[in-house]
């Protein structure tokens, strides 16, 4: 009877508790608390994930967006902060360069109608940037470009020069480099691996996927294609 009482009294939680957990976690097979270790070892190998890939975890490249896309301010603070430079950066040009076209077509441009159709790239069929040398020469290209000193053919420093380089420290933008480290973190661990500059001679098609899926994780899709 004074059982009964002590159940009746005892909260839902209480019997959880007491009845559920207390059993459970103290079940033992040959001395071993299997549940405690099962969960110690899950519990640490969760751990280990979440450690693995806040390693990958970095800074952003771009605004948040926290509007829908139809919204009128989708996109507005990153035009304003990529169109409209500010402070030091005034100082400076944005200046892309491309590679795999080799004119425009400029037939159906018409010179009063400045904001309508300003022509048509002409694409190099003879360009194949998967193949080593190509990705070898973009690769000189960024190099070259960090270090390229702002002088003028006889030495001298032009007044517009506010520091030694014609490239803002740190701020080139080298597509090919961040692949390249992309693809061989990524895939450096799996079986018949071959670095990114090499991949795209011998199986082009996988170069190409992986580099597909570069440009989607990363927002690339707007300049490579």
């Amino acid at each position: 009877e004074d059982t009964a009482a002590l159940e009746y009294k005892m909260s839902f939680e209480d019997k959880i508790f007491t009845k559920g957990y207390i059993p459970v976690m103290s079940f033992k097979i040959n001395s071993i608390p299997i549940v405690p270790v099962i969960s110690i070892i899950s519990l640490l190998a969760l751990f280990l994930n979440m450690a693995f890939f806040t390693s990958k975890l970095e800074a952003p490249t771009q605004q948040e967006e926290q509007f829908q896309d139809e919204h009128m301010l989708t996109g507005f603070l990153q035009d304003n902060s990529d169109k409209f430079l500010g402070g030091a950066a005034t100082e400076f040009m944005s200046v892309q360069m491309f590679w795999g076209i080799k004119g425009i077509d400029r037939s159906k441009f018409k010179r009063f109608e400045p904001r309508g159709e300003r022509g048509d790239p002409i694409f190099d069929e003879d360009f194949n940037i998967h193949t080593e040398a190509s990705q070898q020469h973009i690769l000189d290209t960024c190099a070259a470009l960090r270090t390229y000193e702002c002088k003028t053919s006889d030495g001298k420093v032009p007044e517009g020069c506010t520091q030694s380089t014609m490239t803002f420290p740190d701020e080139l933008d080298c597509f090919i480099e961040e692949f390249h480290s992309w693809h061989d973190t990524t895939y450096g661990n799996t079986s018949n691996f071959t670095e990114a500059i090499k991949l795209g001679d011998v199986d082009k098609d996988l170069w190409t996927s992986r580099l597909s899926n570069f440009t989607t994780l990363f927002e690339y899709t707007d300049r490579i294609g």
